[in-house]
């Protein structure tokens, strides 16, 4: 158990502390200066639930299927939170959730 617990916790921080720096230093010698370090606070407090999280769960060096329930369901939420924090849904029924009824208004076009 502490050889996979080792694995996942140490491929991320290889992720986390070589590769994204690495993909930002690539991104600027192409010019994209939109590539930054530069993270807005959702961002920020996502990271800092899910290293929360991970540590609470691998502290004691068991697992259990609830852990990885919980794993499952943040991962939902982060997912939902990132497609709600989005300028632009892509779906209609979700725009018209955002409206005072709560229903999408009839078009009048071609009625007079």
């Amino acid at each position: 158990m502490d050889l996979a617990i080792g694995v996942a916790v140490g491929s991320s921080m290889q992720v986390a502390l070589f590769l994204i720096p690495l993909l930002v230093v690539i991104g600027w010698g192409m010019g994209l200066d939109s590539m930054s370090l530069s993270f807005d606070i959702f961002q920020v407090a996502v990271l800092f639930v899910s290293v929360l999280l991970v540590n609470y769960l691998i502290a004691d060096g068991k697992s259990h299927w609830l852990e990885g329930m919980l794993l499952i369901c943040l991962y939902c939420i982060i997912a939902v939170c990132s497609w709600c924090k989005s300028s632009s849904p892509p779906l209609g029924l979700f725009r018209c959730l955002t409206c005072s009824t709560g229903y999408p208004t009839p078009t009048t076009e071609g009625k007079e």
